[in-house]
């Protein structure tokens, strides 16, 4: 027997944790007896069929038996990459139903297309109640439906990634169902997408400390037809009580009208006792980027860094911009708080 097959079994399966792809995992089971089984307490799982378009059937039917074979009680990383073109709802809700089976930390799903144009993934309605025990959880390229009959709840979901994702026809009221189903969320990333069925993402979510918004260049359109940009979607953000560090990122086309800015009734508690790191993406110095800007740098008495850039303008026009942001902010704020643009 060689040495590294007489380590014991944990050292072995971490080491079989380090493989790329599951298939590769599964491989190992042909190397001796020693090897045969220990696959299937690995912990970590990655499926990559992104590249197998032509054999989706094979590709999923070997993700199948080797999740039907899988013995660990706890699978700490679940990682799906999948074509656009050939994966399915169908095939996607059997694989849930079988992980259900399991405890499931972490759950990546990320769908590959080749164009915006293809036909999106949609996401079988049983991972609301397949994956209940999720940690992290991050979906791309793909469509979510709501389910009137299931209760939607991630008690232990920290970490929610959703990029280029389409919703329900009452987008708004799915994602705040969505995101009241997750009473102990920490950090969101959003990543809007054309034509996604949401007018206004609206976060308000008291455990929240971390927050990245973006919105698609394309996805802006005229206040008319109740379309907003992150911008005043900012202020629903405002309101997670422990939010500590916010990121924006503005687009605009130059096509519509700019929106405006409705300052809040009330300041937002993450202002006043949490919000520590503030960071600007493609800021261009409009009259609504100045209003929300002000507004935040003048009440967030625990500022203490905030950075804004702008690959647009020129030295002295950042240089304007920053002296505007100073003037904006409270004396307090301009001592305590770094404030750069990059």
């Amino acid at each position: 027997m060689d040495r590294i097959s007489g380590l014991p079994d944990e050292v072995l399966v971490g080491i079989l944790s380090q493989q790329p792809t599951a298939r590769d995992v599964v491989a190992t089971m042909v190397l001796s007896k020693r090897w045969r089984f220990l696959w299937r307490m690995v912990p970590k799982l990655v499926y990559d069929g992104s590249y197998q378009s032509n054999e989706f059937g094979k590709f999923s039917i070997f993700v199948l038996r080797s999740l039907v074979l899988h013995e660990a009680p706890v699978i700490k990383m679940l990682r799906f990459k999948l074509d656009q073109k050939s994966c399915n709802a169908i095939d996607i809700g059997v694989w849930f139903r079988i992980i259900a089976r399991h405890v499931v930390r972490k759950l990546v799903i990320e769908i590959v297309t080749s164009s915006s144009k293809n036909t999106p993934v949609t996401l079988p309605r049983s991972l609301y109640t397949c994956c209940k025990m999720l940690v992290i959880l991050k979906l791309s390229n793909t469509v979510l439906l709501d389910d009137a009959f299931s209760f939607i709840f991630f008690p232990s979901l920290k970490k929610l990634s959703l990029e280029s994702i389409k919703y329900p026809p009452d987008g708004d009221e799915f994602v705040k169902k969505l995101l009241l189903s997750c009473p102990v969320l920490e950090d969101l990333y959003v990543e809007q997408c054309p034509d996604d069925n949401v007018t206004v993402f609206t976060v308000r979510v008291p455990s929240l400390k971390f927050a990245s918004l973006y919105k698609s260049q394309d996805r802006v359109k005229d206040d008319k037809d109740g379309m907003h940009i992150l911008l005043v979607v900012s202020s629903e953000v405002l309101a997670s009580p422990n939010l500590r560090a916010l990121k924006l990122c503005s687009y605009h086309n130059e096509d519509y009208p700019r929106p405006c800015w409705s300052e809040p009734s009330s300041i937002p508690k993450c202002l006043v006792s949490s919000l520590e790191t503030l960071k600007w993406v493609n800021y261009e110095g409009y009259k609504d980027e100045k209003q929300v800007a002000a507004f935040i740098l003048t009440n967030a008495n625990r500022l203490k860094t905030a950075i804004f850039s702008s690959d647009d303008s020129n030295d002295h026009e950042k240089s304007e911009m920053l002296k505007e942001l100073l003037s904006s902010s409270s004396p307090m704020c301009s001592r305590t708080c770094q404030l750069r643009f990059v």
